[in-house]
């Protein structure tokens, strides 16, 4: 494959661009990563088709047979014109993405992707009530307060989406589903009424409390400031128990969990704008940027991420970190928008 020659649309029907996108592969992983370091003149179509992707990933669910059966029986009827009524639409937000006009065969083969893409979210809009409920998002670099209606707080961290489920049925758990990382201050009920956090195979259970949530790809960690929350890990089908200070990390959720005890004004600091690192790797650093702030991170001309840095910055100043880290280690930091190389400084 010539991919130097594809444009955005081509990356997002290329079978191995979408294995990179929704898979952990690390073959793939590292041919993609390493192909993208060798052709930094195609990174905008590289971030564009993979935003595009993931926003088009759904989850699974499964329906009950007489689920399947009403349901096909309801389209079949506004097919045949027995059923006239008006069917309500859904809008699903792509961040007003447009791409280039594209060829007939690929008009034809996106036309038929969103035929089968509509009826496929039908069936979910069935199964998953978060679709139906209300939804915040935010963006690279931002932050968000949300207060629900149950008077629960959450902070949203960078790059975070949470699903708000029924909250007030009376005699029914509060549950939210979330993707990225926030910060929860949980509002305890008269009825006692658990709340839970639903975040990758994780299930956090609590009544009132507040606890720090961080759940992307395969990795999820959980951070209790006060009161009590029990985990459950729907993948190993083991819970556990978690008391103020500890911390709770899941490199992959099919994996044994490990609990140590943490700051809470480093876990949290990203809620008052600061950045603090405890001898963190330059590595998990360039990971943190790309995750809240959509900043790509090269080290190139034999520059190892290979350092440990401990410092504290404002988290809305990305260039005085990599200002601070160039003096730090002795590196050559070069930002150009959303990418960044740290090479070795040859200025002796």
């Amino acid at each position: 494959m010539d991919y130097k020659k594809y444009s955005i649309e081509d990356f997002v029907l290329d079978k191995e661009f979408r294995k990179w996108v929704h898979t952990e592969d690390e073959a793939v992983n590292t041919f993609w990563n390493d192909w993208v370091k060798k052709n930094p003149g195609k990174l905008s179509e590289i971030q564009e088709a993979r935003r595009i992707l993931k926003n088009l990933n759904f989850p699974a669910y499964k329906l009950t047979p007489s689920e399947k059966e009403d349901l096909f029986e309801g389209i079949s009827g506004r097919i045949s014109g027995a059923d006239s009524s008006e069917v309500k639409m859904r809008y699903l937000d792509v961040d007003g993405y447009q791409g280039k006009s594209p060829r007939w065969a690929l008009r034809f083969g996106v036309a038929a992707s969103l035929i089968i893409g509509v009826a496929w979210l039908v069936m979910l809009l069935v199964q998953d009530s978060r679709f139906g409920q209300l939804a915040y998002h935010t963006d690279f670099g931002e932050t968000k307060e949300v207060k629900l209606s149950d008077g629960t707080m959450v902070t949203l961290n960078a790059n975070s989406k949470i699903y708000i489920g029924e909250l007030g049925a009376e005699g029914q758990a509060r549950e939210v589903w979330l993707e990225g990382e926030a910060f929860f201050d949980v509002t305890h009920t008269q009825t006692d009424q658990a709340f839970i956090v639903h975040a990758n195979k994780l299930d956090v259970n609590v009544l009132g409390t507040e606890f720090n949530v961080y759940a992307r790809g395969k990795k999820a960690e959980v951070a209790l400031a006060s009161g009590k929350v029990r985990l459950a890990n729907t993948a190993s089908k083991q819970e556990l128990e978690m008391k103020p200070g500890d911390r709770v990390v899941y490199e992959s959720v099919y994996q044994k969990p490990v609990k140590d005890s943490f700051d809470p004004a480093e876990v949290s600091s990203w809620k008052k704008n600061l950045l603090i690192f405890r001898r963190t790797s330059l590595e998990d650093i360039s990971d943190l940027l790309k995750t809240n702030y959509d900043i790509d991170v090269f080290f190139t001309g034999g520059a190892s991420s290979d350092h440990y840095f401990t410092g504290t910055t404002p988290a809305d100043d990305i260039d005085l970190l990599l200002k601070t880290i160039s003096k730090s280690f002795d590196l050559h930091v070069e930002r150009k928008e959303k990418t960044v190389i740290i090479s070795p400084n040859n200025k002796k």
